[in-house]
């Protein structure tokens, strides 16, 4: 009988825990492309921020990652309706057509979060190269949380 109520809190455990696999691989992916083409790291996979001040841009930044998480994964099957649209060059030079617009939004999603990378890489490169003008050897990776 103890046996029998041990697997009932086992199975009680294993029913409310629940993980999103498709979230989590995606902020992977982004985390190691980030690193390997940025050479930064964004720390998507793993969020630990226990002050309260560093929680309200911590929020933002997860509502900028969603954002460009969303935008990624909605541009990549707008682009592959093209392939079904003989005239997709002449819709995308005019921006005729919902796709059209909508993949131009989700460029500028992905544009925008992409240059507040760089930018902030440059930020972080120009700080360090003024704190260590001595040294000639470059970091080899930046820790960035955007």
């Amino acid at each position: 009988n103890n046996n029998n109520n041990n697997n009932n809190n086992n199975n009680t455990l294993a029913s409310t825990i629940t993980l999103d696999w498709q979230d989590l691989c995606s902020r992977l992916f982004l985390d190691v492309f980030s690193e390997l083409a940025f050479g930064i790291q964004l720390n998507h996979s793993t969020t630990t921020t226990t002050q309260e001040e560093e929680k309200d841009q911590e929020k933002t930044k997860e509502r900028n990652y969603i954002a460009f998480a969303k935008a990624f994964t909605e541009i990549q099957g707008l682009c592959h309706e093209r392939f079904t649209d003989l005239f997709w060059e002449i819709r995308q030079f005019f921006g005729l057509g919902k796709r059209e617009q909508r993949i131009r939004e989700c460029a500028k999603i992905l544009d925008d979060f992409v240059y507040d990378i760089i930018s902030m890489v440059r930020a972080s490169s120009s700080e360090h190269d003024t704190n260590s003008s001595s040294s000639s050897a470059p970091s080899q990776e930046k820790n960035i949380n955007v």
